[in-house]
């Protein structure tokens, strides 16, 4: 494996350090009319996010489907290389709304699902705008998006890789709401939606009580108490729940892990705890855009998923700024393409971080406008309701790197091409990182870390 594409090298077993992740995410959209309101909030507990479902309409069958998709990859549209760019829309966007300080994390898979979701039930300016933030081609039914991102999902969660994924959709509609009939039998179908009708209006509690139930069940406890603002204005709540559990092949050892400065800028530097960890890794170095990078796979047979932490060569909150400006999809997926395996030295902060991202103003920067505004918003493929527009959307994240993980036999790696040896990489300044399945391409978590904070503190050890 040492010489070969990190493609290859994800795919194959291997004895590698990873920490302990957990995951929970939840979506909660909640519809209005007119003068209400719409809230869309995403939790995410510990360090790997999944939550992407595609569909297509319920009269194809799957070897139709399956066909356009395969000829939809063949041609112009690559799903991965799509996504990478909304992620960095994405970070560009949020990097200019928030402080050069501040660290930003978000799933770029979570949130393009959701506004799949209000695609769906979309049609004229407000279609063309989520079109074109998502990056999908002007001559592209919407019918193959969906069926491109049901066979995405569909690897994604492919049993037995290692890690436990468990993900839920629910809808819950007020029993006023008139909702289109089609949009509810594509979501049950190919969504594997739950449905249900509850009072907003004149029970709220019991109705709000009813959806954080949904959630608390499906996150297993984590989120109990999910929504706590009245739902007495809405029509309909879209939830979507995801609990990810992923181990690193081999843990990193806490008694390597040592107190270290972490240099924000030249005025300012952190305490972290820092851990360590000597081992053969996917690996590259970019010259032109200033920067390494490094991927740690996490555990499984095989091993699909990866996290790669990208840390500029300058050093400082300016050198995170040079690169960010610089960094596209394309540059990410060819640097993916490019990694080889070197024995590698790393430092990494352990991290316990929370954030929240107020993905109305993003989108609205990024030009997705028709969809806030009650007066144009067109939604009227999901209800013919006056007026139905999303009013808040709000994303929140928390994320755990830590050392611990469970020991694994070490696999063998037959290799006669000679080990490179030397290489390190001490993230002592503001990185990069993000987490994908490299069975589909598909990143699922993206983190611009400046202030890599650890709830325990440098006094834990």
């Amino acid at each position: 494996l040492r010489g070969e594409p990190v493609s290859k090298f994800i795919i194959a077993d291997g004895q590698f350090a990873s920490p302990l992740c957990i995951q929970f995410i939840v979506t909660v959209i909640l519809l209005a009319s007119q003068l209400d309101r719409v809230f869309l909030i995403v939790k995410m507990l510990v360090s790997v996010i999944i939550l992407v479902v595609g569909l297509c309409v319920s009269t194809c069958s799957s070897e139709e489907v399956m066909r356009s998709v395969r000829q939809a990859v063949s041609g112009s549209y690559n799903p991965e290389r799509s996504l990478l760019q909304f992620m960095l829309d994405m970070h560009h966007a949020e990097q200019q709304i928030q402080g050069d300080l501040d660290n930003i994390m978000f799933s770029p898979i979570s949130i393009v699902n959701t506004l799949n979701l209000l695609l769906l039930g979309s049609q004229g300016e407000t279609e063309q705008q989520l079109r074109t933030v998502l990056h999908y081609p002007d001559g592209l039914k919407q019918k193959l998006i969906h069926a491109l991102f049901n066979d995405a999902v569909s690897r994604l969660l492919i049993p037995n890789r290692g890690v436990v994924m468990e993900m839920a959709n629910g809808l819950f509609l007020d029993q006023t709401f008139q909702v289109d009939r089609d949009y509810l039998s594509t979501a049950r179908a190919e969504y594997n939606a739950s449905i249900e009708t509850v009072n907003f209006k004149t029970d709220e509690p019991a109705a709000r009580r009813r959806v954080n139930e949904f959630v608390s069940q499906k996150t297993k406890g984590r989120i109990p108490n999910m929504v706590t603002f009245p739902l007495t204005n809405a029509e309909m709540v879209i939830a979507n729940a995801l609990y990810f559990k992923g181990l690193w092949a081999m843990p990193f050892s806490p008694s390597l892990t040592f107190v270290d400065d972490f240099i924000v800028s030249n005025d300012i530097t952190i305490k972290v705890r820092m851990m360590t960890n000597i081992r053969e890794l996917p690996y590259v170095e970019d010259q032109a855009l200033g920067m390494t990078m490094v991927g740690l796979p996490y555990e499984g047979t095989p091993s699909h998923f990866g996290f790669f932490v990208i840390l500029p060569d300058a050093e400082g909150i300016n050198g995170l700024k040079q690169l960010e400006r610089s960094l596209t999809g394309e540059d990410l997926a060819n640097l993916i393409n490019r990694m080889e395996i070197h024995t590698v030295s790393l430092n990494l902060p352990k991290m316990n971080l929370e954030g929240s991202i107020d993905l109305r103003r993003t989108l609205e920067s990024l030009g997705v406008t028709d969809v806030f505004d009650g007066s144009r918003s067109n939604l009227r493929l999901m209800s013919p309701a006056s007026g139905l527009h999303v009013d808040t959307a709000l994303h929140r994240a928390n994320i755990v790197v830590n050392e611990k993980g469970s020991e694994l036999a070490a696999a063998t790696i037959a290799t006669n091409t000679r080990v490179r040896v030397g290489k390190m990489m001490r993230v002592n300044r503001p990185f990069l990182f993000f987490i994908r399945d490299n069975y589909s391409g598909l990143p699922v978590f993206w983190a611009r870390i400046v202030k890599p904070q650890d709830k325990e503190g440098p006094s834990a050890l």
